[in-house]
């Protein structure tokens, strides 16, 4: 039988919290195996993976998908990471601010992954 959303982001939850690799409280990565396996569904689907990283972000984690993997973070796990500076980032602005590519507004709480072909 299928875990339900919140009952997937409680495991990965817990998880995060278990000792192995020799570290504990750290992000770590698993496959869309074990993820497909642990969830019980056959198949993972984009509403569901949504549902499980909306339930992650409400308790301060996040669920990041890759091609091959997932992996299950904390935003202080991201400590090292660069920040972009502004002078990058205008360089780099578009030509036309109002035009729509597609992305929700920052607002909008919409998530979208892509799931495995």
């Amino acid at each position: 039988m299928a875990r339900t959303a919140d009952e997937m982001a409680g495991i990965l939850q817990r998880l995060y919290r278990k000792e192995f690799e020799g570290d504990y409280r750290a992000a770590f990565q698993l496959t869309w195996d074990q993820f497909r396996g642990m969830a019980g569904a056959a198949k993972l689907e984009v509403d569901y993976l949504n549902e499980v990283n909306e339930v992650l972000l409400g308790k301060g984690f996040a669920l990041l998908t890759f091609n091959n993997s997932f992996i299950v973070a904390k935003d202080g796990d991201f400590d090292s990471t660069r920040q972009l500076p502004a002078r990058l980032a205008e360089r780099y602005r578009g030509e036309d601010e109002d035009a729509d590519i597609g992305v929700p507004d920052d607002d909008e709480d919409e998530v979208d992954f892509e799931t495995e072909e």
